[in-house]
């Protein structure tokens, strides 16, 4: 057997192993699953935002979850332009995108457990004064 026949048979291997079982829903080589389960974001979020120019605050959501969406009140601490918010927003897996009711601020996210960790851009901002600004955004649920 030459080399390249023996690479052909472990790589046939490799592909059984962990792509068959992916394309089944079923668990794969990176341990995770396609089996379209959506996360439960339902309950109290607390965490911290970190603005990209370097201000930083506090961020409590409280969320009710039906299915594959979900929404409720957020309080955006130290913000110069949100405070008291209501969000929406989609869940795909464990992807989350939810947003201000009316899209000033985009956050995309994942959820691993009790952890929400990801980034956020305001498009549009009282004033404009915070209009453009992104960052990070990490809640944990208690």
């Amino acid at each position: 057997m030459t080399g390249t026949q023996i690479l052909l048979i472990y790589l046939r291997r490799a592909f059984i192993l962990c792509c068959i079982p992916l394309i089944l829903g079923q668990e794969g080589c990176d341990g995770g699953t396609n089996s379209g389960i959506t996360a439960d974001v339902s309950g109290v979020w607390t965490g911290t935002w970190t603005s990209s120019s370097g201000q930083k605050g506090r961020v409590t959501g409280k969320f009710s979850q039906e299915a594959n969406t979900f929404s409720g009140p957020m309080t955006i601490s130290r913000s110069p332009c949100f405070d008291y918010e209501y969000v929406a927003g989609t869940i795909s897996g464990s992807d989350i995108e939810f947003g201000i009711v009316n899209n000033a601020i985009i956050f995309e996210a994942s959820v691993k457990g009790s952890r929400i960790s990801g980034i956020y851009y305001v498009y549009s901002s009282p004033g404009g004064y915070c209009t453009g600004d992104s960052g990070t955004v990490v809640l944990r649920r208690y």
